[in-house]
């Protein structure tokens, strides 16, 4: 990775953060639909889970290109996790001293953004020694690496995230629990839900990350925690499509929305959690292509909240879902960000093998003046015979339809169709006989062709 592509990876979940920012705010300063009152809070602190992105994706990308200062493995972390606790925070205080039924949905809603911030900040943590994973992969050793995590640190750092999830599984059933004394705690607990559903997706991540950190990732992580964050985004995703079924005609029902959208998120998660469990000690060819996935949800995102756009100016009750969702798309760019970091850090680069390149067979030797080379055959055909015995190390007599390719290369010399003894790169000289022997270094037979010379010995002493 080159560092204008990582200013761009960077710059993506920063972007993303400050447009949740501008638009959550422009959309509870202007007009006067209460309902603003949900939408922009929400929306405006979706950015609190960007900006912990944010962290996660500099501490993987300084590491990538050798910028890593050892402050950061402090300063980053807290970063991500002021911003969680502040949003957790501003969460309190709106549920608390809101005073009506859109600010206690809004405040619960965004005390659940916190925890999905303090997990990512987690998983920005976890990254500290993410160098160690490729490093780990390409290894023959099983042994646990000693330069990361200790036993302790990794399972703190789980134990972290399992501790920010099963909080908000318990506030989701506090919350379906008051649901008779009105609607806003019903929705409020299904969006905590979906929260605790990418709260419970990062428990993989973290897991993945600090386990390759430590050396100690085997074949039942690589199945079991990709098959996890699936089952968390399909709870979430199917949780949604039933809301909508059975409060059909209730404005609750657009709720399920929002949970669909919670849900692709997972979904997002699932393309860090996969590639991380592909590339662990193999090659796997389509891992350049799964940070499709993240841009899949992001679109579906955006679709989607485009339709409950026209939608909200029939009925209102789509007001919130079609603005969220906007946010919720913007999260998961950002986790194509994050992904892409991450298959630039970890996936195995494929050298061509010279049969992927054309290439049939090769000889290596030294030459009769002593020069060491390699000659590799691109394509075959028949002749009666090369000569390479003279003592100046030329030769003649009769050239055979085949293309020699070289490796290390040596300044040129094209002249009246001849090749020079020490021959250049990249020189190319048309062959075409005339004569049974063309000057000094010439080639004779009566063939015809086109050579590119890129090594010194060309095919000298070979044969």
């Amino acid at each position: 990775m080159n560092h204008g592509i990582s200013i761009l990876f960077r710059a993506i979940p920063l972007v993303m953060g400050f447009i949740c920012f501008f638009y959550g705010g422009y959309i509870f300063l202007d007009g006067t639909d209460p309902l603003r009152e949900v939408a922009g809070p929400v929306i405006f602190f979706l950015g609190a889970i960007c900006l912990a992105l944010y962290g996660t994706a500099a501490v993987i990308i300084r590491q990538l290109i050798h910028k890593f200062h050892p402050v950061f493995n402090y300063l980053i972390p807290a970063f991500a996790y002021t911003i969680a606790l502040m949003t957790l925070l501003s969460g309190v205080a709106i549920f608390i001293y809101g005073g009506n039924s859109h600010f206690i949905l809004s405040g619960h809603v965004i005390f659940g953004i916190g925890f999905v911030a303090a997990c990512v900040a987690t998983a920005a943590t976890a990254s500290v020694k993410f160098y160690l994973i490729p490093l780990n992969s390409n290894s023959a050793d099983r042994t646990i690496n000693k330069a990361g995590f200790s036993a302790s640190t990794e399972k703190i750092l789980i134990a972290l995230t399992v501790v920010f999830a099963l909080t908000l599984w318990s506030v989701c059933a506090i919350l379906f629990s008051k649901s008779a004394e009105g609607d806003c705690y019903f929705i409020a607990g299904s969006v905590m839900g979906g929260l605790a559903c990418i709260c419970t997706s990062l428990i993989a991540l973290v897991a993945s990350i600090s386990r390759q950190i430590r050396n100690n990732y085997g074949e039942k992580d690589r199945k079991r925690w990709p098959v996890f964050v699936i089952a968390m985004g399909s709870i979430s995703v199917i949780g949604g499509v039933c809301i909508i079924f059975i409060k059909m005609g209730n404005a609750v029902a657009t709720t399920g929305f929002i949970l669909i959208g919670l849900g692709l998120i997972c979904f997002s998660i699932l393309s860090k959690v996969l590639l991380l469990a592909k590339v662990w000690r193999q090659s796997f060819a389509l891992a350049n292509r799964i940070p499709i996935i993240p841009v899949i949800t992001a679109l579906l995102c955006l679709f989607l909240g485009a339709f409950l756009f026209q939608q909200a100016t029939i009925d209102p009750a789509f007001f919130v879902p079609a603005r969220v969702l906007v946010g919720l798309g913007g999260i998961c760019f950002c986790l194509f960000s994050i992904v892409s970091i991450l298959e630039s850090g970890t996936s195995r680069k494929k050298t061509p093998s010279p049969t992927d390149r054309g290439i049939e067979s090769g000889v290596t030797g030294i030459d009769q003046c002593g020069r060491e080379g390699e000659l590799v055959f691109t394509g075959k055909g028949t002749s009666e015979q090369i000569t390479a015995d003279r003592a100046d190390c030329r030769s003649s007599q009769y050239i055979p339809p085949i293309v020699f390719i070289g490796i290390r290369a040596s300044p040129s010399d094209i002249g009246r169709e001849q090749i020079s003894r020490s021959p250049p790169f990249p020189s190319v000289a048309s062959l075409n006989e005339r004569s049974p022997l063309k000057g000094d270094g010439g080639m004779g037979g009566g063939k015809g062709m086109m050579v590119a010379v890129i090594r010194t010995f060309f095919f000298y002493g070979i044969f």
